[in-house]
């Protein structure tokens, strides 16, 4: 049987260390034997996941408009154990750093446009691909849309969108540095065009994939070219690991993943209560910036790691008693990660390790949890003293939810439950 030529469209290259990557890329390792395998991105890691071709379009040289078109692209071949790159230099990393304003959005999206024009190297590329299905993960830049559809044009193949966020979808700005007359830029000169290229895209998509039923229901809603689409959450590749002996004067606690749309001031009023009581110890694997490092430094229960490998957090979930996931309280923030459902969440749960979520109960992540039993939550800041206080006392069963977690881990997250929706979608002419 001819294999499905497969070209992935995304920010990242498909990897184990980010979530992203690891999203889709877990939903794509099943049917290896059964595609051919291409991918374009902007930024790192290096692809040692999945074997296959990929073009880095490098955004750092973008800053050089006098530079040709072809020492902005690099072309990457992974065979399963060696990496080849056509040029000796490669960046991992993109070229936009830091907290981003609406300006710099614009400006960026203005930027990609521009550069497109001199894509005929790309395109060449792509034509050897021959390309049977895109896939376009979901970012906040609207002109990866735009791509997609050239893409899909030129080759006449199947497009399919795979979503995590809601960013075409959200009416106030996202973007962390603020500016004068912010409200209007977005409205304007972002969300518009937008949802005007994101409504195309659906129009000419043969199918799309959700994170979640909410999102689904969300697009729905706002879009006439909405057709029926399918909820598939990322398989684990975590294993699950057997009880801990549970020692009250010694509970180690973790937290694996990013800080960022101000998570950092949850995960700051959980290290303030525990660090009122010897007994705790937090392992927190995240990347800071040096005031955050600074600040939590003074706290005698943080074992502070840093940025972690995948490798790293499965020795890290080993250790401990109780594993994390974090959100904002904030209303502001709330609605930024309103349907942001991490990878991650599904590695907590098939740990089957003790997993406690703090963050509003409106968020998908919460409900979810909510529905499914699977987790201990604490949805208002102000129970967190509660929490650490009973935890210490005992007199919370740390291994009470282990059973539904069981359920729910082979129900969502399991190959098995998701490779059947993805060769559907895939493998069907």
């Amino acid at each position: 049987m001819k294999k499905t030529n497969v070209l992935v469209l995304s920010f990242e290259a498909l990897n184990k260390e980010s979530s992203n990557g690891r999203s889709l890329g877990s939903l794509i390792l099943p049917l290896r034997d059964k595609i051919n395998f291409s991918q374009i991105y902007i930024k790192g890691p290096i692809p040692t996941w999945i074997e296959g071709r990929y073009l880095l379009i490098d955004e750092r040289q973008f800053t050089r408009p006098l530079r040709r078109m072809l020492k902005k692209i690099k072309i990457l071949s992974y065979d399963g154990e060696n990496i080849e790159s056509n040029l000796k230099t490669y960046y991992p990393q993109s070229s936009v750093r830091g907290k981003k304003s609406i300006i710099q959005g614009i400006i960026r999206n203005i930027v990609w446009n521009y550069h497109s024009l001199f894509f005929k190297k790309i395109y060449d590329w792509i034509k050897l691909e021959r390309p049977d299905i895109i896939i376009l993960q979901d970012s906040s830049l609207p002109f990866f849309d735009k791509f997609a559809l050239k893409i899909q044009k030129r080759t006449n193949c199947k497009l399919v969108l795979y979503t995590t966020e809601d960013y075409c979808l959200k009416k106030n700005s996202f973007f962390a540095r603020k500016v004068i007359g912010e409200k209007f830029f977005f409205k304007h000169f972002y969300h518009k065009k937008f949802f005007k290229i994101r409504r195309k895209l659906l129009a000419r998509s043969s199918n799309s994939i959700y994170l979640t039923k909410s999102l689904m229901d969300e697009y729905a809603q706002n879009f006439s070219t909405f057709h029926d689409g399918v909820v598939i959450m990322p398989n684990s590749s975590m294993k699950s690991f057997p009880r801990k002996k549970f020692d009250p004067k010694n509970i180690v606690l973790s937290y694996c993943g990013s800080l960022g749309h101000e998570r950092f001031l949850t995960i700051l009023d959980f290290i303030n209560s525990i660090d009122k009581h010897s007994c705790f110890k937090l392992i927190l694997a995240s990347k800071l910036d040096k005031e955050q490092q600074e600040l939590i430094s003074s706290f005698k229960c943080v074992d502070y790691r840093g940025y972690v490998s995948y490798e790293e957090v499965v020795k890290i979930y080993e250790e401990s008693d109780i594993i994390l996931q974090i959100d904002a309280f904030d209303e502001e923030n709330r609605f930024t990660t309103e349907h942001a459902f991490s990878g991650k969440l599904g590695d907590c749960i098939c740990s089957l390790k003790p997993f406690l979520y703090i963050g509003p109960s409106k968020t998908d992540a919460s409900k979810f949890l909510n529905e499914e039993g699977c987790a201990f939550q604490i949805n208002n800041h102000f129970k967190i003293d509660e929490f650490v206080l009973a935890l210490k006392n005992c007199e919370i069963d740390i291994y009470g939810n282990e059973s539904k977690a069981k359920v729910v881990a082979r129900k969502y997250f399991s190959l098995e439950s998701n490779k059947e929706k993805m060769k559907k979608i895939i493998l069907t002419r």
